[in-house]
C-alpha cells in the first residue's frame, strides 16, 4: 500500500521544525506501508525556473519537497494568484513523480486544510484515489476565531463532505469542526511521543523550578499570567525560577514584563530547544504549567505525561482528554492566577508521590510511534477495501 500525504506544515530546509509532529506520525506509519510525503513551500533562493523538484528519503519518508519562487513578477497580488496556482502545479508534479515510481497510489491524506485539501479532492476527481483529512488547527476553536470567510468555509465543507475519513487529535476538535458544518466520519488520534519522553525518568527537585514549554503568543499562552503568579510566589519562595522553552512573537513585551515585576533572577527564556533537553528539564522540574486561554490539543502535553511530571494546565479544548484526574495532573480555570498559585503552591509542598509517577508513565504509553503508526495504518487500510 502506498499513501501519498500532502502537509500545510512539515519540516523542509527553510524551517526545519515546522510542522514536525505531522512529520512524526508519517515515520509511523512506515513500518506498515510505503509512505510518500508531497509538500510544495515558498522558496526565496531558489535560482533557476519558477520551482523545482527534489527527493530525499528521511527516515523511511520517501519526501518529494517541490519549492517554488516567492517572488515572481514583482506585483504583490498578481505573485499572489500564480502562486496559487503553481502550488497545485507542484502537486500534480509531484503526484506524476509518485505514480511514475510506485505505479498506483491507493490513499492520499491531506494534513491541515485547506490547500491540501482540495489537491486531495482534485486528485480524487482526476486519479480517483480516496483521501482522509487530518486537521490540528485551533482556528476552529471558538476561543480562536481565525475560521471565517464564506468562500473558506464553503470550499472546507466540499472537502470534508468528500473525504473518506476525518482525523482531528482530540474530540474537542472534532466537535469544533463539526459546529461549523464540517459533517462525516470523525476519528480521533493523538500525536506521537519520542521515545526520548518515555525512557526519561522523573526526580522531584530540592528547590522549586517551574516549567514552562509553550510558544510565546500572549494572547494563547496567557504568559503573562504565569509571571504575575511567579511575581506573587516569589515572596514566601525568594529562590522560585521559572524556565520558559520557546519563542514567538511577544518575547520581547514578556521580557519588559520580567522586569517591571522584578524577576530577573527568577525567570529565564530559553529560545527553542531539542528534545533531549526537554526531556531532561520535564525530568527534574517541579511541575509543568500550561496557562493558556485556549488550546487543541498542545504535544507538550503528551510528553510530560510520559516523563511523569506533575502538571498544571487550564481546563481548555482537548486538555481535559489528556488529564483525566489528579494522578496526571490539576485542570484550573482559564485565567485564574489564584487557582494557579494554589497548585503550585500544593506540588511544590507535596513533592510527587511514586505511585502517582508509575501511572503517568503506563497510561503515556498508548502515545508511541507503533500505536499511532498501527491507527493511521488501519485507517488507510479500511479505505481501500
Amino acid at each position: 500500500m502506498v499513501a501519498l500525504i500532502i502537509p500545510k506544515w512539515y519540516p523542509n530546509p527553510i524551517h526545519h521544525s515546522l510542522g514536525i509532529f505531522i512529520q512524526q506520525q508519517a515515520e509511523a506509519t512506515t513500518p506498515f506501508l510505503t509512505t510518500v510525503v508531497l509538500y510544495p513551500y515558498v522558496c526565496t533562493t531558489l535560482k533557476k525556473g519558477l520551482w523545482t523538484l527534489e527527493t530525499e528519503e528521511i527516515r523511511g519518508v520517501q519526501t518529494v519537497y517541490l519549492p517554488y519562487k516567492k517572488h515572481i513578477i514583482g506585483i504583490a497580488f498578481v505573485d499572489k494568484i500564480i502562486k496559487f496556482f503553481l502550488y497545485f502545479w507542484c502537486i500534480y508534479q509531484g503526484y506524476l513523480y509518485t505514480k511514475n515510481k510506485y505505479e498506483k497510489i491507493d490513499v492520499v491524506h491531506a494534513s491541515v486544510l485547506l490547500r491540501t485539501g482540495i489537491a486531495a479532492l482534485l486528485l480524487k476527481r482526476i486519479a480517483k484515489i480516496p483521501y482522509i483529512v487530518s486537521e490540528h488547527w485551533t482556528g476552529y476553536l471558538p476561543a480562536d476565531g481565525n475560521y471565517k470567510g464564506f468562500i473558506r468555509k464553503i470550499i472546507s465543507r466540499i472537502v470534508v463532505k468528500n473525504a473518506a475519513q476525518i482525523v482531528t487529535v482530540s474530540q474537542d476538535l472534532a466537535k469544533a469542526m463539526q459546529s461549523h458544518g464540517l459533517k462525516n466520519n470523525y476519528t480521533i488520534v493523538r500525536n506521537i511521543v519520542k521515545n526520548v519522553f518515555l525512557e526519561q525518568n522523573y526526580t522531584s527537585p530540592t528547590q522549586p523550578h517551574i516549567l514552562c514549554v509553550a510558544a510565546l503568543v500572549d494572547r494563547q499562552k496567557n504568559i503573562t499570567g504565569i509571571l504575575h503568579t511567579i511575581a506573587r510566589l516569589k515572596i514566601q519562595y525568594p529562590t522560585i525560577q521559572l524556565e520558559c522553552i520557546g519563542s514567538g512573537e511577544d518575547e520581547l513585551i514578556l521580557k519588559e514584563k520580567i522586569i517591571e515585576l522584578q524577576l530577573q533572577d527568577n525567570v529565564t527564556f530559553v529560545g527553542q530547544k531539542t528534545l533531549q533537553y526537554i526531556a531532561q528539564k520535564l525530568g527534574n522540574a517541579s511541575c509543568l504549567v500550561l496557562f493558556s486561554n485556549y488550546e487543541n490539543l498542545p504535544c507538550v502535553l503528551l510528553e510530560a505525561t510520559s516523563v511523569g511530571i506533575p502538571i498544571i494546565a487550564t481546563n481548555v479544548g482537548g486538555v481535559c482528554e489528556i488529564i483525566l484526574n489528579e494522578k496526571i495532573g490539576k485542570l484550573i480555570p482559564p485565567k485564574d492566577e489564584e487557582a494557579l498559585q494554589q497548585a503550585i503552591l500544593q506540588y511544590i509542598k507535596n513533592p510527587i508521590i511514586h505511585e502517582e509517577l508509575a501511572y503517568r508513565k503506563t497510561n503515556a504509553q498508548q502515545y508511541n510511534a507503533k500505536i499511532i503508526g498501527k491507527q493511521l495504518a488501519a485507517i488507510y487500510q479500511n479505505i481501500i477495501l
